[in-house]
């Protein structure tokens, strides 16, 4: 019986061994680790207990490390882990401490020393290690400057061992030597003299050579520092940069020298012309150029130009400007066209008298190109016809010269003549008498001895009394025009037309 009481356990052993599972490598917690080998395997048997450590930086903030493997599957992490915190450094004198990122593992502290003062060592930062701060503060020590450097032709003061924290020397140079660079130098907070320590050298410019200039006031060789000299360019020449002149610390002239170029006018453009150039470009002073306005185009100006000594053409570019008649104006006519202003070259106008007015010069006219009127305006003469004369005949009317258009004139012939023809003779548009002077004939018959001496008495009478009474007629209207006052409106001529009609 123990025989198989043996062999029962040792079966059912056998069989829960076969039944264990293993455990594969546990996952700790945040910021921790496997410690020693174990972190190198990766199963771990049935019953197997490891244990974790926090990382570096980081320390225990309670929980067993420790986990063990139960038939494949581990205990729980109790272990928590924290950053470490290396909480203040310290404090430094004439300085302040400063923690812009914490007191943690991995931060940096800054020390800034005061105004004055300097960081001894000069550190950028110390930083939280995992045992505390990875170095000692530094300490801030008041900053002082060694003496410059000796000056060549010049010296300064004062002169000591030491120079505090914003104590100034002062530089100087010997006779004709000149200070390059500041006169102040100061000690600055890194223990050195600031600006840059300056340097004495000897300034001297030479005379300046400009081209077609000449001297106009200033300073003469030597020309030192600061020295100042005018130049003018010559007649014909025009400056290019400043005429007065600084010599520099640099023994150079400032700006810098001008030049003197030979004045020059731009290329003249005159609309609607033609250039008759005296001189080729570049137009320099002096140079000439003519213009010529194109056919059509009247000028504004003078023809001839001449580049002044200012650069600018003189006396003034012309104009050429269309050429344009005036609005023609008869006395009397119309124009007999369809033109309307503006008249310009070429242009032709048509007269057209009114009735009763003749034609005095061309009915057409052309606007020259000197903007008058081509072979010039016409005028429009009233129509006058001649004192009519009729042989053996006197006028049976009151009819006095002059006899214009319509105007008429009766005639009867005197005794023993008999008229062949119209009695009645009107003044015609050309001038005419219509339809046509008429005559007186003598009688045939006993009467003709009879009647011949008294009809040539009479015919001769009636002659001088028709040549007497023009001559009234004409005596009569010159003194009445020149005692007769005619209002705006009226003038001599409509006074007579009036009286006429």
């Amino acid at each position: 019986m123990s025989v198989a009481y043996f062999l029962l356990l040792s079966s059912l052993g056998l069989a829960m061994n076969t039944q264990a599972q293993n455990c594969s490598a546990p996952v700790g917690g945040d910021n921790m680790g496997l410690k020693g080998a174990d972190i190198l395997l990766q199963t771990f048997p049935n019953g197997a207990k490891v244990s974790f450590a926090c990382n570096v930086g980081y320390r225990s903030a309670g929980g067993s490390p420790s986990i063990t493997c139960t038939d494949g599957s581990w205990s729980p992490v109790r272990l928590k882990c924290e950053k470490r915190n290396c909480g203040p450094a310290g404090e430094v004198v004439n300085g302040n401490v400063d923690y812009p990122e914490g007191t943690e593992f991995g931060s940096k502290l800054v020390v800034t020393c005061n105004t004055g003062y300097r960081s001894v060592p000069k550190i950028q930062g110390i930083f939280c290690g995992a045992e505390g701060w990875l170095d000692r503060l530094p300490e801030c020590e008041a900053v002082t400057c060694n003496p410059p450097d000796p000056v060549v032709h010049g010296t300064f003061s004062p002169i000591k061992e030491s120079y505090d924290f914003l104590e100034v020397v002062q530089f100087y140079c010997q006779d004709d030597y000149t200070l390059s660079g500041s006169k102040s130098l100061s000690c600055s907070e890194d223990g050195t003299f600031k600006p840059a320590f300056p340097t004495c050298i000897k300034v001297q410019c030479e005379e300046p050579v400009i081209k077609n200039a000449a001297w106009d006031g200033g300073s003469r060789p030597p020309h030192n520092y600061k020295a100042t000299v005018t130049y003018k360019c010559i007649s014909g020449y025009t400056m290019k940069g400043e005429r007065t002149q600084t010599c520099g610390i640099d023994s150079q002239w400032s700006p810098g020298l001008p030049t003197c170029e030979p004045v020059q006018c731009k290329v003249p453009v005159v609309e609607n012309a033609t250039r008759d150039d005296g001189s080729l470009p570049p137009y320099n002073y002096t140079s000439t150029v003519t213009f010529k306005c194109k056919s059509g185009y009247a000028m504004k100006g003078e023809h001839t130009q001449t580049c002044g000594i200012d650069g600018q053409w003189s006396p003034g570019l012309p104009t050429c400007e269309l050429v344009q008649c005036e609005l023609p104006v008869v006395e009397n006519a119309a124009r007999d066209d369809d033109s309307r202003p503006p008249h310009i070259h070429k242009t032709t106008v048509t007269f057209k008298c009114k009735s009763g007015y003749t034609m005095k010069g061309e009915r057409t006219q052309t606007c020259g190109i000197d903007g008058q009127w081509s072979p010039g305006l016409p005028t429009c003469e009233s129509v006058q016809c001649e004192l009519p004369v009729v042989e053996n005949a006197a006028r049976d009317d009151d009819s006095r010269p002059p006899h214009i258009h319509k105007t008429t004139v009766t005639f009867k012939c005197i005794s023993g003549y008999t008229m062949k023809g119209e009695r009645t003779q009107t003044c015609g548009i050309d001038g005419q008498w219509s339809p046509g002077l008429p005559t007186c004939e003598l009688n045939n018959g006993n009467d003709h001895h009879k009647w011949k001496t008294p009809v040539i008495v009479v015919g001769v009478l009636s002659g001088v009394l028709a040549i007497a009474g023009g001559i009234y007629w004409a005596f009569f209207k010159k003194k009445t025009r020149s005692e007769r006052s005619y209002p705006d409106s009226a003038s001599p001529k409509d006074e007579e037309n009036i009286a006429l009609s």
